[in-house]
């Protein structure tokens, strides 16, 4: 294999984006006075397997990685708390990641890795603010969000066929879903004990389109208090349990065409007057 030991400046890290030897390099070794790599630094290096990092370095640009398409598993210094947007875009070679204390990330950090099996997101800073950062992680089998979480966002899990164990009621703080977070998650709430149940905590719920699609749920019960969208169960399994009668059933916001309800798509069972 090429390897390159560079001794490169601060700045000297753009070189990467205009040099052809660097899509054969497969080890890449940083000097430790480096704390920043670029944004598209190593953009579709299909030969890089394992990167050296800087004991410094504290920044990694968006796209810094996409497309490195056999990067193994990467082991950032303590320092390193910024991840740019898609900075690790379809590395589909990633089985394991840990985030350091205080870390802030961008939208996307690992869309389409594919290999990654799970995933601890409690030092992730800005969760609230940042979408799709596992779409289509077909591995991922297990994923813990910030216990202090109010939002699990758009396309946050979507295309996540492997996840388990999502019980949303342990964070005591969520108020909102967005569109297509679990879409697609087919076992997402196949929980420890067997069940399979989507369980919220006890806060006025925003849930917003295809949230649930494609899932296999179980069952849910749904309150008037919450806020439903359009197609939140678009091609989903499972019963959706409602408290209270048919002719009583609220408002809840339509899909942005004014023609489509939160049941449009569903065709699982839907249950009134519903008693726990």
């Amino acid at each position: 294999p090429l390897v390159i030991m560079a001794n490169i400046t601060r700045n000297s890290y753009y070189m990467m984006v205009y040099d052809n030897f660097t899509s054969k390099v497969e080890l890449f070794y940083m000097s430790n006075n480096i704390t920043s790599i670029g944004s598209n630094a190593f953009i579709n290096n299909a030969s890089l397997k394992r990167v050296k990092f800087s004991t410094e370095l504290i920044s990694i640009g968006s796209e810094a990685f996409k497309g490195c398409s056999v990067l193994q598993d990467v082991n950032l210094p303590t320092s390193c708390v910024n991840l740019g947007e898609d900075a690790f875009y379809n590395c589909k070679e990633i089985t394991k990641f840990d985030f350091n204390p205080s870390t802030t990330v961008g939208n996307g950090l690992f869309n389409g890795c594919s290999k990654l099996k799970s995933i601890d997101c409690t030092n992730i800073i800005n969760f609230n603010n940042v979408e799709g950062l596992f779409t289509n992680c077909s591995s991922l089998k297990k994923a813990i969000l910030p216990s202090d979480c109010t939002k699990i966002n758009r396309s946050m899990f979507y295309n996540c066929t492997s996840l388990e164990g999502m019980d949303l009621s342990i964070y005591k703080n969520l108020t909102s879903l967005g569109n297509s977070a679990f879409n697609g998650a087919t076992n997402a709430f196949l929980l420890k004990d067997g069940t399979r149940e989507i369980r919220f905590p006890n806060n006025v719920m925003t849930i917003s389109d295809y949230a649930f699609s494609k899932t296999d749920f179980g069952s849910v019960v749904l309150l008037k208090t919450y806020n439903l969208r359009g197609y939140v169960f678009s091609g989903a399994t499972g019963t959706v349990n409602l408290p209270f009668a048919e002719s009583e059933q609220p408002g809840w916001w339509k899909a942005s065409n004014y023609r489509d309800y939160w049941n449009t798509g569903f065709t699982g069972t839907i249950n009134y007057n519903y008693i726990a």
